[in-house]
């Protein structure tokens, strides 16, 4: 494993398919020392959403989030977040080609925590570092990566 960069950039985003859809949620911290110093929480309008199960899945705190009316709008406000920060996400198959148009670094998550992705991942990772379940996985995998630096 490698170490963690000072400045790095933790994401996940939920896209309305595995390929060619639109991402309706993204959420991203911006880490520093290893300590959150931004937060980015944004969705697709939701009336732009049409899968229901996708809109039930995304619609915890919605005072938290800010709401875009197109994919190119979020897109935008995503490359304006990250910047040249190297970017960690879970390497799931789909996520890198919504991250395309973004020529960042990109780390998998999994990788610097020696996991491999399956269906019941988060579930693994919030027993392995006895960490509080939450909706907002980037909490749940900042946590993951600094307990596992810090051993």
């Amino acid at each position: 494993m490698s170490k963690l960069p000072k400045s790095f950039i933790i994401l996940e985003l939920i896209p309305s398919s595995r390929i060619n859809g639109d991402l309706i949620e993204v959420n991203a911290l911006r880490i520093s020392d290893k300590k959150i110093i931004d937060r980015l929480n944004i969705r697709l309008d939701r009336d732009k959403v049409l899968n229901p199960d996708l809109l039930d899945m995304t619609s915890y705190d919605k005072e938290n989030f800010k709401y875009f009316d197109s994919k190119d709008k979020i897109e935008k406000e995503l490359k304006s977040f990250v910047k040249r920060t190297p970017i960690y996400h879970i390497f799931d198959g789909y996520t890198n080609n919504y991250l395309e148009y973004l020529s960042n670094k990109k780390h998998d998550i999994l990788e610097v925590l020696d996991m491999k992705y399956h269906f019941d991942i988060i579930d693994e990772i919030i027993n392995k570092y006895k960490i509080e379940p939450t909706k907002y996985l980037v909490d749940i995998f900042y946590e993951a990566m600094i307990f596992n630096e810090d051993k």
